[in-house]
């Protein structure tokens, strides 16, 4: 009798270690899990900020580069304007971009024009790029007219007539200009308009075919620099 007794309270015991082990299996499991759990937290938030990191120092990079690229494109398209200056013996030069502007009440859209690189005379107080930003194309809407459907324009004050603008004709003579020969610059691709070559002379003359070549041996270079897309002479490095 005894000895049932003993065998019974040994499988009483035995069963409460059992279970007492199995709840501490569980809750030795439960803190493993969520230890785990806490070491794969920190391991995502540690490899989301070194990836969010690299990202940005990647894209800072990359608006660096762009800007740079720009830059370069800006000063090689003035360099141009220098070089056409010195070569034609002009007053003034400068290099125009077509862009959108606002609208007019009636919801029509405003044609502008800004100019982005230029070269002049020390003798004239005002540079292109201040006195043609943003300027609406209405200030020498003949001058456009003619750009547009014949691809060039010759300028004369001896030849000045009612459909000249009046704005224009003064700041060219606030320049001591009194010849502008202007061409139209095209995207390369689609053959649209993007903006002009102007050149500015202290004579009033009619250009002939050598000087006219000098303007548009330029244009495939001044097209390619407006779209950003370096066009750097041979063995030359800006």
């Amino acid at each position: 009798m005894g000895s049932a007794r003993s065998r019974i309270s040994l499988f009483i015991a035995y069963s409460k270690a059992t279970e007492m082990n199995y709840k501490t299996y569980i809750a030795m499991n439960n803190v493993l899990i969520a230890v785990l759990n806490l070491i794969g937290v920190i391991v995502s938030s540690i490899g989301v900020v070194y990836v969010k990191e690299k990202l940005s120092r990647k894209r800072s990079k990359i608006i660096t580069k762009t800007y740079a690229h720009k830059a370069e494109c800006w000063l090689m398209l003035d360099k141009i304007a220098s070089d056409i200056r010195e070569k034609l013996n002009a007053r003034g030069v400068f290099i125009a971009y077509f862009h959108n502007g606002d609208k007019f009440c009636n919801g029509i859209h405003m044609d502008k024009f800004t100019v982005i690189a230029d070269d002049y005379d020390v003798s004239i107080e005002r540079s292109y790029k201040e006195a043609y930003k943003n300027v609406l194309t209405s200030i020498m809407p003949y001058a456009i007219l003619r750009l547009y459907r014949s691809g060039s324009y010759v300028f004369r004050m001896s030849e000045v007539t009612k459909y000249h603008s009046t704005a224009y004709v003064t700041d060219l003579k606030s320049r001591g200009c009194n010849s502008a020969i202007s061409v139209l610059i095209k995207d390369l691709k689609t053959d649209v308009p993007i903006g002009f070559l102007s050149v500015e002379c202290e004579k009033d003359f009619k250009p002939d075919h050598e000087f006219m070549n000098n303007l548009w041996k330029h244009h495939n270079c001044i097209s390619r620099n407006m779209n950003m897309i370096i066009d750097k002479p041979e063995k030359e490095q800006l």
